[in-house]
């Protein structure tokens, strides 16, 4: 921006554009860019979510099978209410 002499005003003009440019290009960056964002979101969630709601459901799986035992029988787990045959039981007084 303050060049003097030969071609001054070729980097003149090359300094004010890039200058300005950045200036520019940091105000837009700051201000357009989150407020477009926003309003693309805001289309999205009106607009299309109508279309692409199907797509969106969870697939269920299921557990996988618990593999038979080479003799055949199949071991049950103990359940939650039952206590295991290895604790001590109450002393009662």
């Amino acid at each position: 921006l303050f060049a003097t002499g030969a071609g001054a005003a070729s980097r003149i003009a090359l300094g004010s554009a890039v200058v300005f440019g950045m200036a520019i290009n940091a105000l837009v960056g700051t201000l357009f860019v989150p407020n477009f964002w926003e309003l693309l979101e805001r289309f999205r969630e009106r607009h299309l979510e109508k279309f692409f709601a199907a797509g969106d459901t969870p697939v269920q799986t299921q557990a996988p099978a618990a593999a038979p035992s080479p003799t055949g029988a199949t071991a049950e787990k103990p359940s939650a209410t039952t206590a295991p045959a290895s604790s001590p039981a109450s002393p009662k007084e």
